[in-house]
């Protein structure tokens, strides 16, 4: 064993600690001191707690936060000064710069207090606290019926409905000569009333004349006063009803006061006696008569049957047209 002075030891070591540095003291996995130094991996083991210093000095009174306030005021999105009397402030705070105001309670608008007087607040707009509008719900069930209202006033007159389309023709009736046979006439036959009017059958020229014609559903003969109605056969297309329109024969008047003799006596007229044609004499025997006129009488002047072409019936009685 070799004994080194203390001397010489130290002096030893002063020599290489000189030429020692973090980087060129290495570690068995090759990195240097300076490498694991740098991250940080050459870390002891936790001290223990440090004794609690003096306590320090107190800080300055901070400033006053910010202040949120409702006012009932009714404002917009333009609103530039809200009024003090309508803003909620606790007893122990005032309203100053920089406060907000939530106002409208329908959209609950944001605003920020610029500056303050006695009486109002200069604010400026942010936003509105109202979140965006939900989704539709669902239908609810149906309630039930409420009471019926009052009726409302009346609406305008609207315009003019479009003209609806032709009617049938009613049931005509036609007063016919000996020379018409209403039993032997067809759907395509015409004819003419004993005043000369042309008469057709329900079914004769169908189409938009048809509406615009004399139509006969019954047909009275002049000479017997026989009543035929309309069957809707092709041809023979009226049937006798088996009644007249004629009533019965009355009896027999009392005799008149014997006439003057005279050699000579002229037809009677309107304004003047005389005899009676025989053309009188058949209007008196038939009951009823046509005039010429297009009215049909009894011989008492009563009136049966008009021709609705020159005659309408009117307050109870008949006039010309």
């Amino acid at each position: 064993m070799i004994n080194f002075k203390k001397e010489y030891i130290v002096q030893i070591w002063k020599n290489i600690k000189n030429k020692l540095t973090a980087s060129n003291i290495k570690f068995s996995d090759g990195e240097t001191f300076q490498e694991k130094y740098d991250k940080g991996e050459l870390k002891g083991q936790p001290g223990s707690n440090g004794s609690i210093g003096p306590t320090g000095p107190s800080g300055k009174d901070g400033l006053d936060g910010l202040g949120i306030y409702r006012s009932s005021a009714s404002t917009s999105t333009s609103t530039t000064s809200i009024s003090i009397s309508t803003i909620t402030i606790p007893s122990d705070r005032n309203i100053q710069e920089g406060d907000f105001i939530i106002a409208n309670s329908t959209y609950s608008y944001l605003y920020r207090v610029t500056s303050v007087s006695s009486t109002t607040a200069t604010v400026t707009y942010i936003t509105s606290l109202r979140g965006a509008t939900g989704s539709k719900g669902t239908t609810g069930d149906t309630g039930p019926q409420g009471p019926a209202g009052s009726t409302g006033p009346t609406g305008p007159k609207g315009d003019s409905g479009s003209n609806g389309s032709n009617g049938y023709p009613g049931w005509g009736i036609c007063w016919v000569t000996s020379s018409v046979t209403p039993t032997s006439l067809s759907r395509t036959s015409s004819f003419s009333d004993s005043n000369g009017n042309t008469f057709y059958t329900p079914y004769y020229g169908a189409g938009s004349s048809y509406y615009s014609r004399r139509i006969a559903q019954i047909i009275i003969r002049q000479d017997t006063g026989k009543l035929y109605y309309y069957n809707g056969n092709s041809s023979n297309c009226y049937t006798d009803s088996g009644h007249t329109v004629f009533g019965t024969k009355g009896d027999k008047g009392d005799k008149g006061d014997p006439g003057t003799n005279a050699t000579t006596t002229s037809t009677a007229t309107q304004s003047s006696n005389g005899l009676m044609s025989s053309a009188d004499k058949k209007k008196v025997d038939n009951g009823i008569y046509n005039d010429g006129t297009g009215l049909w009488k009894t011989s008492d002047g009563t009136i049966i049957f008009y021709d609705d072409t020159k005659y309408k019936y009117s307050n109870g009685s008949i006039v010309k047209k």
